[in-house]
């Protein structure tokens, strides 16, 4: 199954604008940068920043695309549009896959409640 182009973010304009405007979620093995969208029925959106300290290119795409499934798994959960920007942190890829999945939804239920209680 594909991720689809309205589900990503592209533009390094993107990416710059949730730094300044989205909420910092930091972690041990990936920060998440959150930050609610204006657009109603438009889906959510994910950016993945993952460097060369990770390891070699299998390894990132491997690291890329477990992120991409946890997303997409989680976006009907979304009541809202969010665009989310994952930065990858060294030891990702010896994480299994559900502690990744429990971590991510740990952060994003944490920031959820904190920005409804703004």
């Amino acid at each position: 199954m594909r991720f689809s182009r309205e589900c990503r973010l592209r533009k390094s304009s993107e990416f710059i604008r949730l730094r300044r405007e989205g909420k910092w979620l930091p972690g041990r093995y990936f920060h998440v940068q959150a930050s609610e969208r204006a657009g109603g029925s438009s889906p959510s959106r994910l950016g993945l920043s993952v460097s060369r300290r990770i390891g070699p290119a299998v390894v990132r795409n491997q690291v890329k695309r477990r992120f991409r499934e946890i997303f997409r798994s989680m976006s009907s959960e979304f009541t809202a549009s969010l665009d989310l920007v994952v930065i990858a942190r060294k030891g990702v890829d010896d994480v299994p896959f559900s502690d990744l999945n429990q971590q991510f939804a740990h952060r994003l239920k944490g920031w959820r409640n904190a920005s409804l209680s703004e």
